[in-house]
């Protein structure tokens, strides 16, 4: 019963997470022919699942650029996850993303333990981003392949404080 109630609150917080950069990035869907560089740096909060729910948290940096309309991002970051299975997991990320349709490419290095062993793997992931937050689907190799596994991944960057998404003319 406790479990569900925590689920529940941190899909509330993700919400509000999510709702908070939308209003702090209205500005990037009016069309303009200058480019602006935005900063898109701050903690990094990461809900994924498929046959296990984890959480991640951790921090993200990025810009994302914004010309003619059109956009390009990249970040980066660090995120430690627990999952429901009682396995930590380090994660370190790149990312790439842009265009009209904000497709995302990106791979992560990746440290987990089941308090038991310990494995290293790689995990590449496909999906859309755009601003502070991603959608993507990843999967996890491992060199010990009982850690392998599939995710669906919800990524929201939260800026620290609102005057960080402020524009750069160039």
């Amino acid at each position: 019963m406790k479990k569900q109630y925590i689920v529940i609150l941190l899909i509330l917080i993700s919400m509000n997470l999510f709702a908070d950069n939308l209003e702090d990035n209205e500005e990037i869907f009016e069309y303009n022919s200058e480019k602006r560089i935005y900063n898109i740096s701050g903690f990094a909060l990461e809900l994924s699942c498929f046959n296990y729910f984890n959480i991640g948290l951790g921090y993200n940096w990025g810009t994302y650029s914004v010309n003619y309309g059109h956009f390009f991002a990249n970040s980066y970051g660090f995120l430690i996850e627990y999952k429901s299975i009682k396995e930590l997991h380090l994660r370190i990320y790149y990312d790439i993303y842009g265009g009209s349709a904000g497709m995302l490419l990106g791979a992560s290095g990746i440290a987990s333990t089941d308090f038991e062993k310990i494995s290293a793997g790689l995990a590449p992931h496909v999906g859309i981003g755009f601003a502070g937050m991603k959608l993507f689907y990843r999967y996890n190799f491992y060199l010990n392949k009982t850690f392998n596994c599939h995710e669906i991944v919800l990524s929201i960057t939260k800026s620290p404080n609102k005057n960080n998404l402020k524009n750069h003319n160039n």
